[in-house]
């Protein structure tokens, strides 16, 4: 089969590029009538989700949220919109008193004493995320943990906390630590169970990580493999979920050595349906190895081509100057600052190296065996630059697995960078290896902040670990940064005082200027600020390097 390249005019978006719309759209409409950062006023949220009809009788005692996610999968709804095959209503009290239709599909906190004549019950564990909301799902009559297929076991801890619940169910104890549980009572099979043949085999839902892009993802195993669905719970993760299907296919054709991918089965149209055969990667790893970069190395050699920096600019300036100005989140307007800063520093007519990426390649997103690798999860495959995959596992891994400081990630991104030598037969001067973590700092940043933004509009707060990604890609955008010419102070100070200022109220008088930082060396700069961030701009001006003099005139 002849090897497939990325076709740059291909007019079909990638996952990324969707997930990227989707994500822009979301963060300008729901930002765009905010106040501006530094004033009092708090700009509003985003409205209320819709609570479809369905699930108007939520006495469930889970929050909206997660009622409505058990809805999309036991009832194949999606979010927010009234198409189901069934109503799902929770019932509290006895149920002796209700009415019960056979169409519908009932919720119970508590297991009834006695079950209606033509309807069947199925019980349920869950465990919950660190705030409370569900993420695992499983029936309660499994014999085997399969919901630890999910769980990424990447040091001592996780894997001994595997082995005591693998041991626990063994010994048929789980109940000791299950104690979250729900009843569902139906009048025929459940719609998933009757499709995947469920009824009779252990199997567990991971309800997805929460946001507009949310997927559930169904586990089972059968004589053919262990098999993962994907499962759209939004119109708009629906989009992610049919062009990650184009990826798997992309990919599929290329001849590869070195990586494998799961055999993707035909299914509903909605749903991804893949299955991992028995030799299927087994291991974990946290750290880089040498089938890490061998594998990635194999498919960049494949699909290799080059564009002009230009072409990421396009792409992300626009959304990162407005976060930059308009996030409600400091931390946010703060990283987009620096990174626009980055890409107008970058000369737009630089060659960039590209490939056909993962996206998303991080220790959990893979497995290994032998001298095989094993991807999975690839809905954010995409044409990126060159090395991109094995400096995000680096920094992945890094940060999200202990936060370990920066002194850490430096040493990392060292070994990583001597790993693709040794590998490749090549020597990267520091000057060419700054300019791949530029790359990298740029798309990847510019990629995920509008999601950031998103959940921060939506729920007012980011995740922890959200906050430990921002903080080392803004110390790492700042260290790459090119240094301007040593005749070319007051730009280097131009550039800096409008990252400082970023957070407040100002405008820009004398002529549309879309980037501060390219404002020409001689121009001047008048601005508008309200009187009470007057002080706060002189002393920024003040701090700013070969600043001698800062003068305050009243008129």
């Amino acid at each position: 089969m002849p090897l497939q390249k990325p076709n740059p005019n291909n007019s079909e978006p990638t996952t990324r590029e969707t997930a990227k719309t989707i994500q822009g759209v979301l963060a300008k409409t729901t930002t765009m009538v905010a106040a501006l950062p530094g004033t009092n006023e708090k700009s509003p949220k985003s409205p209320t989700p819709y609570l479809s009809p369905m699930i108007a009788s939520n006495t469930s005692g889970l929050s909206t949220t997660d009622f409505e996610v058990l809805r999309c999968l036991f009832s194949d709804a999606m979010l927010h919109t009234l198409s189901s095959s069934k109503e799902l209503i929770a019932i509290e009290g006895s149920i002796e008193s209700t009415t019960l239709k056979e169409d519908s599909l009932y919720f119970l906190k508590e297991r009834p004493k006695q079950i209606p004549n033509g309807f069947s019950l199925r019980s349920f564990n869950y465990l919950c995320n660190p705030d409370g909301s569900i993420r695992w799902v499983f029936p309660q009559s499994n014999s085997q943990p399969v919901f630890l297929a999910f769980y990424f076991a990447g040091d001592f801890k996780t894997k001994v906390k595997c082995r005591v619940l693998r041991l626990l169910y063994a010994l048929n104890l789980q109940s000791f630590f299950l104690k979250k549980e729900f009843f569902l009572l139906t009048s025929e099979p459940l719609n998933l169970e009757r499709e995947y043949q469920l009824e009779e085999q252990d199997y567990a839902f991971f309800t997805g990580t929460k946001g507009p892009n949310r997927k559930a993802l169904l586990h089972f195993q059968s004589n053919k493999g262990k098999h993962f669905v994907k499962i759209p719970i939004s119109l708009r993760s629906q989009k992610l979920v049919t062009a990650e299907k184009a990826a798997y296919k992309r990919i599929g054709k290329l001849i590869l050595n070195k990586i494998t991918i799961s055999n993707v089965q035909e299914s509903r149209e909605q749903h991804l349906h893949m299955i991992e055969t028995g030799v299927f990667g087994t291991g974990s790893e946290a750290q880089l190895t040498e089938k890490h970069i061998k594998g990635i190395l194999e498919i960049q050699s494949q699909t290799s081509t080059e564009r002009d920096f230009s072409h990421f600019q396009k792409k992300n300036t626009s959304d990162l100057l407005f976060l930059a100005k308009n996030s409600e989140d400091a931390s946010i307007r703060s990283l987009a600052s620096s990174c626009s800063m980055l890409g107008s520093l970058i000369d737009s007519q630089r060659k960039v190296q590209t490939y056909l990426a993962h996206g998303d390649f991080t220790a959990w997103n893979c497995k290994t065996n032998d001298e095989q690798l094993y991807l999975y999860d690839l809905e954010l495959t995409d044409e990126l630059p060159v090395y991109y995959d094995l400096i995000h596992f680096t920094l992945q891994s890094e940060i999200l697995l202990g936060n370990k400081g920066f002194d850490k990630i430096q040493q990392a991104l060292r070994a990583c960078r001597k790993s693709i030598e040794q590998e490749e037969g090549i020597s990267l001067s520091g000057e060419k290896w700054n300019e791949h973590l530029q790359h990298y700092l740029f798309t990847n940043t510019a990629f995920n902040l509008p999601i950031f933004n998103q959940q921060v509009s939506n729920n007012g707060e980011l995740h922890e670990q959200a906050y430990w990604l921002m903080k080392n890609w803004e110390m790492l955008i700042n260290q790459s940064m090119p240094v301007p010419k040593a005749s070319n102070h007051r730009a280097n100070f131009v550039r800096h005082f409008f990252k400082d200022i970023s957070n407040l109220d100002y405008a820009i008088l004398k002529g549309e200027i879309e980037i501060p930082f390219e404002l020409k060396e001689h121009s001047d700069i008048d601005l508008v600020v309200p009187r009470s961030n007057l002080q706060k701009i002189i002393k920024i001006a003040e701090q700013g390097t070969h600043v001698n003099t800062v003068k305050q005139v009243d008129k």
